[in-house]
């Protein structure tokens, strides 16, 4: 620039001329690529902005609010310039940055605005809430006691900890308290008794203060009690004699309590007198002065302290033969072979033997580890005595003795009986973490003001590394309980004093802390009185009033099945699956104060499927039903039928000779069962005087006339259809009748028959009860009814007692109460016999009703098919479900939660139809469908795939250019361009290496036209160098081409030149980008057919890989071939539902890589479709010929689908 001037001379003179020159920089005028956008942030919150602005030269940038240009303190507010983009960032927003804010670029060339509107909303304030409140803690004198809370907030609470209303005073040695973030914790380093406490925390806010409370104790280092020397398990004292029972326990602080048959002894009781005394310490010794017959029973001695308790339980009885006068000849007993130890295998049945001298003929007990047991399995045959044990397993290991008794005396022998592997091999292989339960909780009938004591035994254990919690209906324990944790895994829970309000469900909880395993066991407390309630009555063995129902169910939901028992005392329970014992940690069994027995399996696994039997058992005897669990394949389909099962069980039945007897149970199935009755296992046929009837509602009637003794016998109900069969089996017993009767039985008189039966009911509380039945007998009958056994007060008139014509009886309540729920029973009585009928009635509180729906699982009656749509047709998948009660019903898509909206609807009919409905697809409502129902007996899902194809799909996307290899020197321009053919690309995307290339002042990303695409670099630099990669893709198809770009410095790029062309001598010609002549297309494939997919490739690809949804496609999964001449097929046989989704197939070579994508449904078999169509329909073509490649040599198979009639 500067002043230019030219001169002329010649000899007559000169002349010149001047002017400036000017030089002007080339400038662009700033432009905003990303403006501003409005923000509104909460106060005491960052706010962030950005805008990205180009020109030439680079603009200055300046920030205003409300017209004022902003003041950047560099704390408060901080401005920030990163090549092309500029950020304004105020840190702790308040009220007072709210406004509008502009951005100005300028420069040379002009200038440029961008404004956005910047908010600060106040700050959401919450009251505090603790998320994890203090739980009681008990901790030995000397040891560290920790606790803490969770509290949240806003703004954050201060937290307070008080110690009996006063503040706790934290000096930072003895009592620490910390706090991070939500959580607060409270520390005493080597707690005292003085420690010991009520301890809260208080957590306050200018919005409200929340509290939260426990109890810490701090207790003296004991030990839990332990008898070293125990109660004999019986002593024998004769009538007169003193009795002294002795025990010797170790331990500190023990207190001492002896019971009678569950009662304490008090020193002076009835007129008895008894002494305990403490001859030594730690030996105590219970005195019983002339003993006599109230003295025999059982004998419990508890020793308590602080740190836990131990029992120990012995009888006292009187010799059997004490007061008998023994003939001369008896002999006494002795073991003439005794017991010999014995080895078993896990499973195997074992079968202990000793021999008496049989001419003692004494009577023969049998004890495990000094206890007795019920020897079911005993026989004594010429002195041989034979226990047998089927199915030996661990819990029968052990010492065994048998004991033989006669007038004269008694003789035993013992033994021990191991498991040669069994313990080994179920600790390895069912448990593998190592922790499992070897011994259960058990429920517990206790009394007010009684001692509670849950035990359980836990394997693995170790303080270290598990965690143990005990709780109760889900919440914490009372705070009267004692939890202790001994090294051998024994875990106990113990309440000296219960009092009313305690009764419930205990749960205890081991967690392993290394695997995260969790193992539990649950048991019942019920006060004394409220268990008798629910089994009250006359003494009896167990009885099944409901048997257990098959269930059929879906792998990984819960299966649950349920039956009902009656019995004095309470049964216990066991339960087996396909005859062997059940791991307890799989599954949950409840026992309810009604006697209905519940069995439940969480997340059910192949496995699962058996034979489950229910076992009750108490002292008078013991009872069994069984049911199975089917577990399906998810996506199965569920049979057309059903198993048999009984609704109704049969009832045994006792009558006098001569008389009539009913067995009748109700039995369903689809189809129809056939229905068989055994007496002893052999069939029975109708004669004479055996009736069998089977009704339309499924009832089963077996009646017998004028029984006679022999009828005692075990009778079977057995009913049987193609899907299995069940059987029920009952006791018919026939007494001899009565003398006085002999001749009115045999004449007119008829005994009472039930010709209908009660049935339950189920009701709302205030609502009317009418229980009905009808019973027929000559003379006619007397009626009594029943309540949970006890007779109704005909006086009551609570309850109206009515007869009406053909013998009917009626029992009235016209207002129900929640008390009246119970068994009733209509007893029936005349000079001939007896007959009852019994049904239950369950009244629920108002609002309550839907806990009487016994309820049935949620079972598709439709399920879900395959749908197919094109991009902007409407969707819809659709489906029919069944429950009592009506099941809640969700949808999920690729795992996640369907809801309404953005064109989806969801409906739900009264008849169980459900349907989601899709306006209009788009690609991305692609993907896998699942809807499932649940209610409270169960959950059952069903799945399928929505397809979306293109609207128009045109011709396939391919590659006609690919990207090439550059090498340039530093400051030249990079210029990349490729080129397709088909279908218009919908995104074009470019990337150096991973990351993705955009438009800036010096790179250029630009269409030349509707299928040529370009990246130039206007001028390069040495970090412009790297592999480029270009991606286009359509909504079903991507192409992908890539090169490597060199940049160089000009003083070596002449030998780099020279290297590089000797290379390419050496390489020969660069391959050339793979391309389709023959992509894939959308397909449906029948289910059971084969899916065939074949390409064909051009070019010289390196590999050639098939892929569905994204996951390659190993070839054990199906036939993959490489045809020749660029031709590529894919085969899966036998083509099922989770075929379905979406197949690709990449070639790849050096310079880059190609993918081809189809979706591939479940189609309709066309040649079933068109099966029964009229024969005079003309034949279609559905499915042409289909191109195929083979080998030279092999065989042709060419194949087409027809519809309608065709001549072979």
């Amino acid at each position: 620039a500067g002043k230019y001037a030219v001169e002329v001379k010649n000899p007559a003179g000169s002349d010149t001329s001047s002017a400036p020159l000017k030089v002007e920089m080339y400038s662009e005028a700033p432009r905003f690529t990303k403006g501003l956008h409005p923000v509104e942030v909460k106060e005491e919150s960052p706010l962030h902005a950005s805008v990205t602005v180009t020109g030439i030269p680079a603009p200055k940038i300046e920030w205003f609010k409300n017209g004022k240009p902003v003041d950047a303190d560099g704390v408060h507010i901080v401005f920030k310039s990163s090549g092309d983009e500029h950020t304004i960032i105020i840190d702790s927003a308040k009220e007072k940055d709210t406004g509008a804010y502009t951005v100005k670029a300028s420069n040379l060339a002009g200038s440029a605005l961008s404004q956005a509107q910047f908010g600060v909303v106040e700050k959401e304030t919450l009251a505090p809430h603790f998320t994890k409140g203090l739980a009681s803690v008990e901790v030995k004198e000397s040891t560290p006691l920790q606790a803490s809370v969770t509290v949240s907030g806003t703004p954050a609470p201060k937290v307070e900890w008080f110690k009996d209303g006063a503040p706790v005073v934290a000096d930072g040695v003895h009592v620490v308290c910390k706090s991070s973030g939500d959580e607060h914790s409270i520390t005493i380093d080597s707690a005292r008794k003085e420690d010991a406490g009520a301890y809260t925390v208080k957590a306050s806010n200018p919005v409200g203060t929340a509290m939260s409370q426990a109890q810490f104790a701090v207790v003296k280092d004991l030990l839990p009690p332990k008898f070293i020397e125990a109660l004999p398990f019986e002593t024998e004292v004769r009538q007169g004699e003193q009795a002294t029972l002795t025990v010797h326990v170790e331990g500190e602080e023990v207190e001492i309590k002896w019971m009678r048959d569950g009662i304490c002894l008090a020193s002076t009781q009835s007129g008895r007198t008894h002494e305990v005394k403490q001859d030594v310490p730690g030996k105590y010794s219970l005195v019983i002065d002339a003993v006599n017959e109230e003295d025999v029973g059982s004998y419990t001695c508890t020793a308590t302290n602080k740190a836990g308790a131990d029992k120990t339980v012995g009888a006292l009885k009187t010799p059997k033969y004490a007061f008998e006068k023994v003939p001369e000849e008896t002999t006494a007993p002795f073991f003439v072979e005794p017991l010999q130890e014995t080895v078993v295998k896990e499973g195997e049945t074992v079968k202990l033997t000793c021999k008496v001298n049989p001419e003692s003929a004494p009577t023969i007990r049998w004890f495990k580890d000094g206890q007795p047991i019920a020897a079911l399995a005993t026989t004594i045959v010429d002195g041989v005595i034979t226990l047998s044990i089927a199915n030996a397993s661990s819990k029968d290991v052990g010492k065994y003795k048998c004991e033989a008794t006669n007038a004269k005396g008694s003789a035993v022998t013992e033994a021990p009986l191991t498991l040669s592997f069994g313990v080994q091999k179920y600790t390895q292989e069912e448990f593998s973490s190592g922790l499992s339960f070897t011994k259960l909780l058990s429920d517990q009938r206790v009394e007010i003001h009684q001692r509670l004591r849950f035990e359980a035994k836990l394997q693995g254990y170790s303080e270290q590394n598990v965690r143990i919690q005990w709780t109760k209906d889900g919440g914490r324990v009372p705070p009267e309980a004692t939890i202790c944790a001994q090294q051998d895994g024994t875990l106990t829970l113990v309440i000296d004093d219960v009092i009313a309000g305690q009764e419930g469900a205990y749960k205890c909880t081991a967690t392993s802390l290394i695997d995260q395993t969790t193992v539990w066991t649950e048991a019942r407390l019920l006060n004394g009185g409220a268990m008798r309630a629910a089994f009250t009555g006359k003494e009896g063995p167990p009885e099944f009033v409901e048997l257990l129902h098959s269930c059929t169910i879906e792998v990984g939901k819960r299966a649950f099945i349920r039956c009902k028992v009656t019995g004095e005392p309470r049964p216990s329970l066991k339960w087996t699956k396909d005859g062997k014992d059940i791991d307890v940690n799989r599954v949950r069994s409840d026992f309810a104060d009604d006697g209905t027995i519940t069995l439940s399996i969480d997340d059910v696994t192949q496995a699962d499927s058996g034979e489950y039997r229910c076992f009750a058992e108490n002292e008078h005897g013991s009872a069994w039903t069984e049911g199975p669990i089917v577990v399906m394949a998810v996506g199965a389909p569920k049979p057309p039928g059903e198993a048999p099962d009984f609704l109704n069980p049969v009832r045994p039945a006792t009558v006098y000779e001569g008389e009539t007897a009913v067995l009748e149970g109700k039995t369903c199935g689809i189809p129809a069962p056939a229905i068989k009755w055994y007496k002893n296992g052999k069939e029975i046929q109708e004669d004479d005087r055996h009736k069998i009837e089977s009704l339309s509602d499924g009832t089963q009637r077996l009646t017998v006339a004028r029984c006679k003794i022999e009828d005692t016998d075990e009778y079977r109900c057995e009913a049987t259809n193609e899907y299995g069969d069940v059987w029920s089996d009952v006791t018919l017993k026939v007494n001899p009748k009565p003398a006085e009767d002999a001749v009115s039985i045999a004449g007119v008189h008829k005994a009472p028959t039930v010709l209908k039966s009660l049935e339950e009911i189920r009701i709302a509380e205030t609502s009317k009860v009418v229980f009905e039945c009808q019973i027929a007998g000559e003379p006619k009958p007397q009626v009594k009814w029943f309540k949970d056994k006890i007779e109704l007060n005909i006086a009551d008139s609570r309850y109206k007692q009515t007869v009406e014509a053909n013998n009917t009886y009626k029992l009235t309540i016209d207002s129900a109460e929640v008390k009246d729920s119970g068994e009733y029973r209509a007893e029936a009585r005349n000079v001939a016999g007896t007959a009852r009928t019994e049904a239950s009635l369950k009244v629920a509180k108002s609002g309550q009703e839907e806990k009487l729906i016994s309820g049935s699982a949620p079972e598709f009656t439709k399920d879900l098919q395959p749908v197919q749509a094109k991009v902007g047709e409407p969707a819809a998948l659709e489906c029919r479900v069944a429950g009592v009660p009506q099941p809640e019903v969700k949808w999920f898509k690729d795992g996640a939660e369907v809801k309404p909206g953005d064109g989806v609807q969801i409906e739900s009919q009264p008849d169980g139809t459900n349907r989601l409905k899709i306006d209009s697809a788009k690609p991305e409502d692609q993907g896998n469908y699942r809807v499932e129902a649940t209610n409270a007996t169960g959950s059952m899902s069903s799945k399928a795939p929505i397809t979306v194809s293109p609207a128009d799909a045109g011709a396939g996307l391919k590659l006609k250019r690919g990207l090439v290899d550059q090498t340039v020197d530093k400051g030249a321009k990079v210029q990349l361009s490729v080129e397709v053919e088909g279908a218009r690309p919908k995104t074009v995307k470019w990337y150096r290496g991973s990351e993705q290339i955009t438009s800036t002042s010096t790179t250029k990303v630009e269409q030349i036209s509707d299928y040529e695409y370009r990246l130039e670099v206007s001028k390069s630099e040495l970090t412009d160098s790297g592999n480029y990669r270009v991606i286009l893709s359509t909504e079903t198809d991507s192409v992908e081409s890539s090169c490597t770009v060199t940049v160089r410095d000009a003083a070596a790029a002449e030998d780099k030149e020279a290297a590089k062309g000797a290379a390419e001598q050496l390489a020969g010609p660069k391959d050339a980008l793979p391309s389709f002549k023959k992509g894939l297309h959308d397909t449906a494939v029948p289910k059971g057919h084969s899916l065939v997919l074949e390409v064909e490739v051009a070019g010289n690809p390196k590999t050639v890989k098939w892929y569905k949804n994204g996951d390659e496609i190993p070839s054990h999964h199906a036939t993959i071939e490489d045809l020749g001449d660029g031709k590529h097929r894919l085969t899966i046989r036998d083509f099922q539902d989770k075929g379905v989704g979406q197949y690709s197939v990449k070639a790849r070579n050096d310079a880059g890589e190609i993918e081809s994508k189809a979706n591939v449904t479940l189609g309709e078999d066309e040649g079933k479709k068109d099966e029964g169509k009229p024969v005079g329909e003309k034949p279609k073509i559905v499915q042409g010929l289909i191109p195929t490649s083979v080998e030279k040599g092999e065989t042709s198979t060419f194949t087409v689908k027809t519809a309608g009639p065709v001549k072979g």
